[in-house]
């Protein structure tokens, strides 16, 4: 594969991952650095342990965004989050029933508690 489309497919993928993060109210940026930064390093610790396998380079350039994409996937969402630690974004956990409502929220929808 040619460097400059191997370069392309991982900065797609590293958005793709910061767009997954933020649609769950975490760091966006945050993935991408997670999915962008370490390539570099890991080309160059495989080339030097491979003698320079262009195969073994290439699947150690795309480890750091398939990394990056599971972790987007298994982060916890806002409510998710929320429920978790009592507060996350704009949600906060019902001290009646512990499910995720908004903390702009003055009954809780579940069971029907003042907050």
């Amino acid at each position: 594969m040619e460097p400059l489309i191997g370069l392309i497919v991982i900065i797609a993928w590293a958005a793709l991952n910061a767009v997954i993060a933020s649609k769950r109210n975490r760091s966006g940026l945050a993935l991408f650095a997670l999915s962008t930064v370490p390539v570099l390093p890991l080309i160059i610790l495989v080339s030097v342990g491979t003698g320079g396998n262009s195969e073994s380079m290439a699947w150690a350039a795309f480890a750091s965004p398939l990394v990056g994409f599971i972790v987007s996937l298994t982060m916890a969402g806002g409510k998710e989050a929320a429920v978790r630690r009592g507060q996350h974004g704009d949600y906060v956990r019902c001290p009646s029933c512990a499910e995720p409502v908004r903390k702009l929220a003055t009954k809780c929808r579940y069971c029907a508690s003042a907050l």
